[in-house]
């Protein structure tokens, strides 16, 4: 199966965002993780199907949710 466009944009979007984070705060490894975790998601979601199903609102919402705590926690050093 051939990888859409948009899956690409997405691995890109994905390595530059996690590799500023570690850049940022290579001590925060679980929030690393959770933030890879999230793309991973995110790109299998996209992948699963020809036709991939949107998110749901509650869904779309706990994963920026989720992005954002991760991108505040690297910016603070709360890790």
């Amino acid at each position: 199966m051939k990888p859409s466009n948009k899956t690409k944009w997405l691995k890109v979007i994905k390595f530059a965002i996690v590799g500023a984070a570690s850049w940022l705060n290579p001590q925060a490894v679980l929030l690393l993780l959770l933030l890879e975790l999230c793309f991973l998601v995110l790109i299998a979601l996209r992948e699963g199907d020809s036709q991939p199903k949107p998110l749901s609102e509650a869904q779309q919402i706990f994963l920026w949710r989720l992005f954002l705590h991760i991108v505040t926690a690297l910016q603070t050093g709360e890790a």
